[in-house]
């Protein structure tokens, strides 16, 4: 049973752009009633930052309530930003109670005046379900991420890959999936090196060629791609297109553990426990697989089970063996 985190879709750089001149960081904690009363009669955009600038803390204590306000005036204008993230707001119920009902409205309102943002959270939300709100529909999630791409979010686009890479509401086809990466490839949308460099390691659609596969993991890895840092890792260390060079492994797979990638730690664990660019260390192999088990991750909880049966670093414990891979299990079901 594996667990989905919803990952909302929040264009940073458009937020923080958001802005008339008269609004800048540092601003809001000094500024009087009467300069904020001022800006809600006369700027939508500038009320939207604002509600941002709470959001965030920038500038200002962060305060989800104040957010809502000011989204909410913004939004009142019709501001498809403020209408985006006032529903960002009701889905996490941060600042007001959590509503999915209405969350789903305000992407709504905000997708037919032209937010792709919007519409990427639409299809988000269709793509992974909510509980009991919303099961998942991948017709859908396809539908709002195909609306996204027209809106010129490649967020959506590249959410549209995923379907097609996996088949989900979509006709599998690694054609079309390759088509969308490379054209993402094309205007550095990083994430999209990921699939680039998959399907040129395990020839899908694409020819099979290890050190293409290199190349693109490794501009995704420098530009902070968990993913291409883990998959890069994992050719330095099979010796895929290179050498094998486990002391490169272990230098991408702790960046890739760093951004949070479960799996990097593992592989970290791995080296330490087998002694592979690094002196052997047993004690060190179960911190990684401690840390990569505390975000969920089934392999390593199955090591550290065998490092629990083996006695490898810890006391023997065959009791202890036996929960941790019973954790496993139960995540892999």
């Amino acid at each position: 049973m594996k667990a989905y985190e919803l990952r909302l879709y929040r264009d940073k750089e458009k937020q923080e752009g958001i802005t008339t001149g008269k609004i800048k960081e540092g601003v809001m904690s000094s500024m009087d009633d009467d300069i904020k009363t001022s800006l809600t009669k006369q700027d939508a955009d500038a009320l939207c930052a604002i509600g941002y600038y709470y959001e965030k803390g920038v500038g200002v204590r962060q305060d989800y309530n104040n957010a809502v306000i000011f989204y909410r005036k913004s939004a009142e204008t019709g501001n498809s930003l403020a209408l985006n993230n006032l529903g960002w707001l009701y889905l996490n119920g941060l600042g007001i109670e959590k509503d999915v009902d209405i969350a789903v409205s305000y992407f709504e309102r905000a997708l037919a005046r032209g937010n792709g943002n919007a519409a990427v959270n639409l299809g988000n939300i269709h793509e992974f379900g909510l509980d009991n709100d919303f099961v998942s529909d991948y017709r859908m999630a396809c539908r709002y991420y195909r609306k996204a791409a027209k809106l010129g979010e490649l967020k959506g686009l590249f959410n549209l890959g995923n379907l097609y890479h996996y088949g989900k509401g979509v006709r599998k086809s690694y054609k079309k999936a390759a088509g969308i990466f490379a054209y993402l490839g094309e205007r550095n949308y990083y994430p999209a090196f990921f699939y680039l460099g998959l399907y040129s390691e395990n020839g899908y659609f694409l020819k099979r060629d290890y050190k293409l596969a290199m190349e693109f993991y490794q501009i995704g890895a420098e530009n902070e791609d968990p993913s291409c840092m883990l998959h890069l890792a994992a050719m330095y260390a099979k010796g895929l297109g290179i050498e094998v060079n486990n002391e490169m492994a272990m230098h991408w797979y702790l960046k890739a553990a760093k951004a949070g990638d479960s799996m990097a730690c593992v592989n970290i664990g791995w080296l330490y426990e087998n002694g592979l660019g690094v002196e052997q260390n047993y004690k060190k192999a179960i911190v990684w697989y401690r840390k990569g088990a505390a975000l969920g991750e089934p392999h390593a909880m199955t090591n550290l089970g065998g490092m629990y049966e083996d006695g490898l670093g810890v006391e023997q414990n065959l009791k202890k063996a036996r929960q941790w891979y019973d954790k496993a299990r139960y995540l892999d079901e």
